[in-house]
């Protein structure tokens, strides 16, 4: 296990930090998986300028103000990283806020994009919430959160530095833990954010927010109804009654529908409404946008859009969450 350092222990090793490209283990690094390739460019923090040096393979970042968000991870006696929370800062800065809040939600969440993309067992056409009884194609690997929303609003606190600091903050407004796959990220993502970012706004539809993976306990008559004794939705907005769950390739399988329409006639019988969305919804912002009018009609809210350019912020959140979860350009 990494040892997460403290603001100041993480200041006295930038501090006394040195780039001596010679004293770089490329082998090492790329065992860690610090380094794609022993040619990768490594980039090095540094304490102070005069401690940069120069050379083909690395490239030095300077950090001599301390910042209670930047703290790294000890890997091992004399080597270090960053931590989770100080990547995901340095993300923003070069990225969009889509992106970010994809990395947000990943390193908040159950899975792991880098992994299941490497190990060959993610298929973006596949179900997020796949039984694992149902083959290979659909197993998915299960990982600690690294990173909570606490964090994120502290840091957004902290931030006062210009560069990067709208982004990371925009994102880490809606962002939301405990998604279990990048096409969970992206619909609730597009449910939460605001309109000024691109989203629906269905966050702010009450106090309770939008709920990920929410575990709901059906009544004695729901659970006849449905032959379960509790459901686990993908989203849940508890303000309009409504659990969100993506409709991957497995769902087609005759088990999983009868499954599946099982727990919808239980969730009805307790006056909430299963809407599901597929691949090809995920991908347009006009059947989104028409789902999320149904979400506010039914909390009682009338949707409005006041925000101007609208679609084009929508698009553009879209596809920042599509690149930033590894998927192409809807």
């Amino acid at each position: 296990m990494w040892e997460h350092l403290s603001p100041a222990a993480s200041a006295r090793v930038l501090a006394a930090a040195t780039a001596n490209e010679g004293a770089i283990d490329r082998e090492e690094l790329v065992r860690l998986g610090a380094l794609g390739l022993e040619n990768d460019e490594a980039h090095l923090l540094v304490g102070s300028a005069s401690r940069r040096r120069g050379g083909s393979g690395i490239r030095c970042h300077l950090a001599s103000r301390p910042r209670p968000w930047l703290t790294l991870l000890k890997i091992r006696p004399g080597l270090f990283c960053c931590a989770p929370l100080a990547v995901t800062v340095q993300f923003s800065r070069s990225h969009g806020i889509g992106e970010t809040a994809a990395l947000m939600m990943e390193l908040m969440g159950t899975y792991s994009l880098d992994a299941e993309v490497t190990a060959g067992l993610w298929d973006p056409s596949a179900s997020l919430g796949a039984p694992r009884e149902s083959g290979l194609s659909h197993l998915r690997l299960s990982y600690e959160p690294v990173l909570d929303a606490g964090q994120l609003r502290r840091a957004s606190g902290h931030m006062r530095d210009g560069s990067g600091t709208r982004v990371f903050a925009g994102a880490a407004s809606f962002a939301l833990p405990d998604a279990a796959s990048p096409m969970e990220t992206i619909m609730v993502a597009m449910l939460a954010a605001p309109k000024s970012a691109g989203g629906f706004g269905c966050k702010n539809l009450s106090r309770a927010g939008i709920k990920v993976n929410w575990r709901i306990e059906l009544t004695p008559e729901a659970r006849a109804i449905a032959k379960m004794p509790y459901v686990i939705c993908d989203a849940y907005i508890p303000a309009a009654l409504s659990c969100f769950e993506y409709n991957g390739g497995y769902h087609t399988d005759e088990r999983a529908r009868m499954h599946d329409e099982n727990r919808n006639a239980g969730l009805a019988a307790m006056g909430i409404e299963t809407i599901v969305i597929n691949r090809q919804q995920i991908k347009d912002v006009q059947a989104l946008e028409c789902i999320a009018k149904r979400v506010y009609l039914r909390a009682g809210k009338r949707y409005r859009q006041t925000v101007t350019g609208h679609r084009q912020l929508q698009n553009d959140l879209l596809h920042g969450l599509r690149v930033g979860s590894g998927l192409p350009p809807q």
